[in-house]
């Protein structure tokens, strides 16, 4: 078995509420659900409103009588336009702050980490200024400035070790330390 990533558990946990929230309003009468919406603050009258315009005409209320199946079971209740369009509208902000949350979250993780991406190109990264501190040493060095080339490529070896490495940091290095040692 495979983990899951603290991203799928995230969005399949948010995806089970939404489909407890529907269920839940699913099984709510029109007295309930116009309840509901009163307490959020909305009127249940004006929430069908855009709706019946569309559709032309009003809607028609559910029933309150418990009409059963001839099974026994009672019809699967459905919610009124209105609210409907109120748990689209949650839903679309659930996601928003999610995204958001997700968004600031990456940016979090990534600060510090080498290749991160930069709030500004006024920030090089350690091994952007590690390499230009080569390149100024190289030039040292092609000027004879030994003292200045060596300060420069320690300076960036501090700054980025594994380009130290690098044939040509090598070679700099090399004919800095061997010029200084020549009377």
């Amino acid at each position: 078995m495979s983990q899951r990533s603290p991203e799928e558990i995230l969005k399949e946990l948010e995806e089970q509420a939404l489909e407890d929230d529907a269920r839940e309003l699913a099984a709510m009468s029109n007295a309930e659900l116009d309840h509901e919406l009163a307490a959020a603050g909305i009127d249940p009258k004006k929430a069908t409103e855009p709706l019946q315009t569309l559709r032309g005409g009003g809607l028609p209320r559910r029933r309150e009588t418990a009409q059963t199946a001839p099974s026994g079971l009672k019809p699967p209740r459905r919610f009124p336009a209105g609210t409907a369009a109120l748990a689209a509208a949650a839903a679309a902000a659930i996601l928003v702050v999610v995204f958001a949350s997700q968004r600031n979250r990456e940016q979090t993780v990534a600060h510090g980490r080498e290749g991160a991406p930069t709030q500004s190109s006024s920030h090089p990264t350690p091994r952007e200024q590690a390499a230009k501190l080569r390149e100024e040493a190289y030039s040292a060095c092609d000027q004879g400035r030994w003292t200045l080339c060596l300060q420069k490529l320690d300076s960036a070896k501090a700054l980025d070790p594994e380009g130290n490495s690098d044939p040509k940091t090598t070679r700099a290095r090399t004919a800095a330390q061997d010029a200084m040692r020549q009377p």
